[in-house]
C-alpha cells in the first residue's frame, strides 16, 4: 500500500541485516502493508515513519502476519525502512 505525504507516494518494507558483518541482505516483503495508525502503534510514534526503525521482538510478534517470510534474529538484524515511489 503506498501512503502519501506532501504529495510523495511511500513504499515501506523491512530491511534485512546479518547480525555480524552488518552487511544488507534483503527485504521481507508486507503481503499486505499494516495501516498507518498499526505502524505508529506498534513503533510509539506519531509521525509518518518515513525514517528506520529498529524491529524489536514485540514489533515482530505484531507484523507477523503482514510479512511474507519469518524473522530469524538469531542472524539478522530488522528495520522498517521507507521509500519515496513517485
Amino acid at each position: 500500500m503506498n501512503l502519501s505525504h506532501d504529495a510523495v507516494a511511500v513504499r515501506r518494507y523491512i530491511s534485512v541485516f546479518d547480525r555480524c558483518s552488518e552487511q544488507f541482505l534483503g527485504e521481507l516483503s508486507f503481503s499486505h502493508e499494516p495501516p498507518l495508525t498499526v505502524l505508529q502503534a506498534i513503533f510509539d510514534a506519531e509521525d509518518y515513519l518515513v525514517e528506520e526503525y529498529p524491529i524489536t521482538l514485540d514489533a515482530a510478534a505484531q507484523l507477523r502476519s503482514y510479512i511474507e517470510g519469518d524473522f530469524d534474529f538469531e542472524q539478522h538484524d530488522y528495520f522498517l525502512s521507507c521509500e519515496a515511489t513517485a
